[in-house]
């Protein structure tokens, strides 16, 4: 039931740790933030302590205290189980802030939660407490499209939610790792080059239609291998991408475009408020179980009559070998993408095929 990291022991907690837990629980600064009742008696504090003590022991919840040199700095809670998914609290006392204490608290209780089986890990903070939200993306969390107004203490707030999913992690790390390799397709010697034009070369980017006036949204955005074909030949291009590796170094790739807007997140989650003239994704989906609610997803982003341009890969393999790893992916087809699309909302006006790859070019209908 411990959990060491570099600094750390996260642990249930013990009789012993009623008075730091009671130092947190009515510091002001802490008030603030954490969502706490307004203690009027010691009791009430002592009450509260007793059940998270309860709560860490218990199989039906997930407490952990935060242990540094065998002093107890803070706590992580849950706040909700459901459907193999969790949504955590977690609090530091103010006079351990900004050493990365909770960050580090925070990656190891996911890694835990992940080994116990849960398969999603959620949470949200005040939109204006921004060390909060660092220290969910520094976790490797990413933007849900989900907020929430709250009233707390006299004052509505808005909450923001972030999440990480325990296929994603693979998916972040496979990716990271190939930058760290210098395994960049943007960069490639022409002859990789015209071999991955075999999935979205020169008829791919046809379909997308482009125009100055348009603006696109690329989802797996990479290292910016398409989105520099695209860049120039449109209003505004934005690119979302779950790496934040590849993003970084699609950054630099593409740094000569002024019109560029990369985003790393997890597209299902991110809240996006633009809507596009055109969405495309080319060897994306198939790191995605969820078919449609990508799909749904990519249609919601659509303006009126936008097009919405998908290269799926040919091959039905269930994993991307690596030599020393392997990825799992979920394979798509034809079938499944026409069913999709019509389920969104849209309809395809052309489908065709490549040597390793599916085509479809397809239209959100009018209103």
């Amino acid at each position: 039931m411990y959990i060491r990291t570099d600094r750390l022991i996260l642990k249930p907690l013990s009789e012993v740790d009623q008075a730091a837990v009671i130092r947190i629980l009515t510091d002001d600064t802490v008030k603030k933030t954490y969502l706490l009742p307004d203690f009027q008696t010691e009791e009430q504090t002592i009450k509260l302590f007793n059940v998270l003590r309860a709560y860490s022991t218990s199989e039906k919840h997930y407490v952990r205290g935060i242990y540094l040199d065998e002093k107890l700095i803070g706590f992580l809670n849950d706040v909700e189980f459901w459907d193999g998914r969790i949504e955590l609290g977690y609090v530091i006392h103010p006079d351990y802030h900004n050493q990365g204490y909770a960050t580090e608290a925070l990656r190891g209780v996911i890694r835990d939660l992940f080994n116990r089986g849960l398969t999603e890990v959620i949470a949200g903070a005040f939109d204006d407490n921004l060390a909060s939200i660092r220290v969910m993306e520094k976790a490797g969390m990413h933007r849900m499209d989900r907020t929430e107004e709250i009233e707390y203490r006299g004052k509505v707030h808005r909450c923001v939610y972030y999440s990480t999913r325990v296929k994603l992690q693979s998916v972040i790390s496979h990716y990271d790792k190939m930058v760290d390799e210098d395994n960049d397709p943007f960069r490639d010697p022409p002859i990789l080059q015209e071999y991955m034009n075999k999935w979205d070369g020169q008829e791919f980017i046809d379909l997308l239609g482009l125009s100055t006036e348009k603006s696109v949204l690329e989802i797996g955005v990479g290292t910016g291998r398409i989105a520099a074909k695209v860049a120039p030949h449109c209003r505004k291009l934005f690119g979302i991408d779950i790496s934040p590796k590849t993003i970084a170094r699609a950054s630099a790739n593409l740094a000569a475009y002024g019109n560029m807007e990369l985003i790393c997140a997890d597209f299902l989650d991110f809240a996006i408020d633009e809507r596009f003239d055109v969405v495309y994704s080319s060897l994306t989906l198939m790191h995605f179980a969820d078919k449609q609610g990508f799909i749904n997803k990519a249609a919601s982003l659509l303006n009126d009559n936008g097009r919405f341009v998908l290269s799926i890969d040919k091959n039905q393999a269930d994993y991307i070998e690596m030599g020393t790893y392997r990825v799992k992916i979920y394979p798509d087809d034809p079938a499944t993408i026409i069913r999709g699309v019509e389920m969104a909302g849209m309809y395809v006006e052309q489908q065709s095929e490549t040597e390793f790859a599916y085509l479809f070019k397809c239209r959100r209908m009018t209103n």
